[in-house]
């Protein structure tokens, strides 16, 4: 490379990939060396992993575990913990609080902090999929569990189907030798495991050419993307190509169906914008300005509001009729070095009264997917061309009036990811926090918490390599707050929850295992989908919806795989390893 500053040896591609060149001087710079002169780039959302280290170091020893918690001397005003500083910003609590389960042939040690025992104890690692060439930043099934799409550094789009591999026992006869992308190294044997993925994937959509970092489905099975590229993309399971581009002019990070109405969506945006879209004309139907970066966005479980999660830890809420300001939530330490606040990573409402009644799909024979999308002109399978854009609009039903339609009898919750290595969980009646969640590592990535869908559980990937459970909250209908579905933790502050349990999302890897950037429960109906055909499906099926949930756990890591662990419910032949009682597979 000619010109001023240029380097004299050559690069790599992880080293092209955050410089830049001054076309006008030829001076090439590191992209986070903008930062002095610009609030946030594309990179500060998922930096590499050498920085990562560098930083994850670097922030242990300047800020600590800050939350107004930590002892300090009062000659130095240094901290006292010393190591246990690092070691807690690194992810690792204190050796007195954790409790490690004895080792189970076959099953995943899972490791408690301030808790007795864990609830997840029975744990197999069932799949391990190399999905991937690079990073996986998100993923999300489709509405009725037929679909899993994932996507990250690459920008391709993978789209998996769920099921109709039954069961198998992972090694020996039974290994899936015509799988190159399972990774058997780590999928251990002697238990028979419901294989939740196909092996290959339905779906590659390559059209984009950055980083895709959020996805959203909708009921007729139609996927957006939004990435990098300054892009949102439409994508349906039973075409190749891709439908539809909205042009947004700066880095989308954010996207959703809105959850009542299928062809509007929501879009963040680098440039402080809040965009609902129809999808059908391709035009903003309504917009709002943020004060700052959007770096999470969603809609209320009923759709009539918009939120919007920003750079600096606060939370905006619009009326999505005429996107008009509600409020707002800032979540910040009030003290400390996090006091002005860290990016907003993720946002997930509790929806639990929303989906348990569907938990389980309409039975019907067969393992058939679900038919492709009502499309207006679309082409025959004798080919020619779609006449129009394919897809119908219908009836515009407007969103509920006022936000308050949106909670019903009770009170629905929030649960907001920040780069503090926080949760809050924020209740909707007042817009008060009712429990900060601590344990995991996540300080510079883009990892979202989430709930099960019964809402009694909150799982979340991080950078430490682990996946973290806390015990989650039961809504209390017509009050406003309670904790009564927590686990009573050892803590002084009854805003906080501390006890969780964690479990690595893979043996392998030595001290620098993979950045866990996602993990999901599995949703009852695509474990469901994944039971058809198989000899549990009477069972499923007279067992109803209460058998499949929380009962598998999905996680995708910076090594581009994608883990799948199942509980031991869900084994044709179960053992108690706590009481050594023998399940027969009617139990």
């Amino acid at each position: 490379m000619n010109g001023k500053g240029a380097p004299d040896e050559p690069m790599n591609i992880e080293q092209m990939r955050f410089q830049v060149v001054d076309k006008d001087t030829g001076q090439i710079f590191r992209i986070d060396e903008m930062e002095q002169h610009i609030n946030i780039n594309a990179y500060t959302l998922f930096p590499s992993r050498d920085e990562l280290a560098q930083k994850l170091a670097s922030s242990a020893v300047q800020a600590g575990d800050s939350d107004d918690e930590t002892p300090t001397s009062p000659k130095s005003g240094l901290s006292l913990t010393g190591l246990s500083a690092l070691s807690s910003m690194l992810g690792f609590p204190k050796k007195k609080d954790v409790h490690r389960q004895d080792p189970v042939e076959g099953l995943v040690r899972v490791s408690t902090v301030r808790k007795e025992g864990p609830d997840f104890g029975d744990l197999k690692l069932s799949q391990c999929l190399q999905a991937h060439d690079g990073p996986i930043w998100t993923m999300k099934f489709s509405v009725g569990g037929e679909f899993l799409a994932s996507a990250g550094q690459s920008g391709i789009v993978y789209v998996w189907s769920v099921g109709h591999s039954g069961f198998s026992r992972s090694g020996g006869d039974g290994s899936d030798r015509e799988a190159p992308v399972t990774d058997e190294a780590e999928t251990p044997g002697g238990l028979d495991v419901l294989k939740l993925l196909r092996l290959s994937p339905h779906r590659r959509f390559r059209d984009h050419t950055a980083d895709v970092i959020d996805l959203s489905w909708n009921k007729e099975n139609f996927l957006l993307s939004a990435s990098i590229d300054k892009t949102v993309r439409l994508w349906h399971t039973a075409r190749s190509e891709c439908l539809h581009v909205y042009p947004h002019v700066d880095c989308v990070t954010a996207v959703d169906f809105h959850p009542k109405i299928d062809h509007l969506f929501l879009s963040g945006n680098f440039d402080k914008k809040l965009r609902v879209w129809n999808v059908t004309d391709g035009r903003v139907k309504e917009w709002a300005n943020t004060p700052d970066m959007i770096t999470a966005a969603c809609f209320s479980p009923e759709g009539s509001m918009a939120v919007a999660g920003l750079y600096r830890g606060q939370v905006f809420f619009y009326q999505t009729e005429g996107m008009k300001y509600y409020t707002q939530v800032e979540c910040r330490n009030r003290h400390g070095a996090l006091k002005g606040g860290k990016k907003v990573t993720g946002l997930c409402y509790d929806t639990s009264s929303h989906t348990l009644a569907a938990a389980f799909p309409p039975s019907s024979s067969g393992g058939a997917t679900t038919p492709g999308p009502r499309l207006q002109g679309a082409p025959s399978t004798s080919g020619g061309r779609s006449s129009s854009f394919p897809i119908s609009s219908g009836p515009v039903s407007a969103p509920g009036p006022t936000p308050h339609s949106v909670t019903g009898a009770g009170c629905e919750q929030l649960l907001i990811t920040t780069n503090d290595s926080r949760l809050r969980l924020y209740q909707t009646e007042d817009y008060s926090m009712l429990c900060k969640y601590k344990g995991l590592t996540n300080d510079h990535m883009q990892i979202k918490a989430s709930f099960s869908e019964d809402g009694k559980y909150v799982i979340s990937g991080s950078e430490n390599g682990q996946i973290y459970i806390w015990k989650g909250t039961t809504p209390q209908h017509g009050h406003a707050g309670g904790l009564a579905g927590l686990s009573a933790p050892l803590t002084f502050k009854k805003d906080r929850n501390t006890a969780y349990e964690f479990f690595p999302s893979t043996e392998i890897g030595g001290i620098n295992p993979p950045i866990v950037s996602v993990a999901l429960f599995v949703p009852a109906n695509a474990v469901w989908h994944a039971m058809k055909g198989t000899s549990y499906e009477e069972e499923a099926l007279n067992a109803g919806p209460g058998l499949p949930i929380s009962k598998m756990i999905i996680s995708a890591d910076y090594s581009g795989k994608i883990r799948v662990f199942q509980r031991h419910v869900l084994t044709k032949e179960k053992t108690d390893r706590n009481t050594g009682s023998h399940f027969n597979k009617k139990a």
